[in-house]
C-alpha cells in the first residue's frame, strides 16, 4: 500500500492542473478517480468518528 500522503498529493496536483503541457493519461485519470474516492471516504470516516466522540452514548448513564 502506498503512503496516503502520496495519494493526496497526486490528487491535488492532477485536480489543479491548468497547464496545456500537463496531460494525464487514461490510466492516470482512473488512478486519480480512485484517489479522490479514497480521500472522500477518509474524510467521511474522520467525521463519523468525531461525531461519535461528541455524542454521549445513549445506552449508558451515570448517577451522581
Amino acid at each position: 500500500m502506498k503512503d496516503l500522503n502520496d495519494l493526496f498529493f497526486y490528487a491535488q496536483v492532477v485536480g489543479q492542473r491548468s497547464s496545456r503541457r500537463f496531460a494525464v493519461t487514461d490510466v492516470g485519470q482512473t488512478y486519480y478517480a480512485h484517489c479522490r474516492a479514497m480521500l472522500v471516504e477518509a474524510n467521511a470516516a474522520e467525521e463519523a468518528v468525531a461525531l461519535t466522540q461528541s455524542e454521549p452514548d445513549p445506552g449508558w448513564s451515570r448517577a451522581a
